[in-house]
């Protein structure tokens, strides 16, 4: 594998908590204590009622929380209303010209839970969404101009990175995962598969 797939899989298939900054935990707890408070804020927003009701069914698998509640659903429709909710005011995060937390903090929580990861790998799984998001937004700064919201591009593309690393993903399940993500998140032009 050669290219920017595979320089990010790799990336995702070595990151260690013990290699963080430790300037980045305090920015990991205010993400996450954020999101989690505007998704108890957006909780009840017409918007993520929506998008609660065509998704969660009672009678599939119970994996992961909706919106920290005690309702649960499938770790992916879990993450999908959890990001609803996050978003639903706009007064999530901003920073790498979009909204990162309201898309990694949802799918890391969702997916954690089914995995039954600790507090350290969720850290490290947001740094790794983190890290991709804004190498890939170093590499082409200019979406908002082309008309396009880095966080329906990019947040696919970095919940994809954050969920192999909470999955422990070799360098090849992972590049497999970002091109699957690319694909879905506008084509896969903006990242080739490997």
């Amino acid at each position: 594998m050669t290219g920017l797939t595979s320089e990010l899989a790799a990336f995702l298939a070595h990151v260690k908590f013990e290699d963080l900054p430790a300037a980045a935990l305090p920015l990991v707890r205010n993400a996450f204590t954020d999101t989690v408070g505007v998704i108890m804020v957006g909780i009840t927003e017409p918007v993520v009622d929506i998008v609660r009701r065509t998704l969660v069914d009672a009678g599939v698998q119970r994996e992961a929380r909706v919106c920290v509640s005690s309702v649960y659903a499938c770790a992916p429709e879990a993450a999908l209303v959890g990001g609803t909710a996050a978003h639903a005011l706009d007064y999530d995060d901003q920073s790498l010209s979009g909204h990162p937390s309201a898309v990694l903090v949802p799918t890391i929580l969702a997916e954690a839970e089914t995995l039954g990861c600790n507090g350290h790998d969720l850290v490290t799984a947001y740094v790794a969404g983190y890290e991709v998001w804004a190498e890939l937004l170093r590499r082409d700064a200019n979406y908002h101009a082309r008309g396009w919201h880095p966080t329906a591009v990019f947040g696919l593309i970095a919940a994809a990175a954050a969920a192999a690393v909470l999955h422990r993903l070799p360098a090849e399940r992972a590049a497999a995962a970002l091109s699957i993500a690319a694909s879905h998140a506008g084509g896969s032009a903006l990242i080739s598969a490997p």
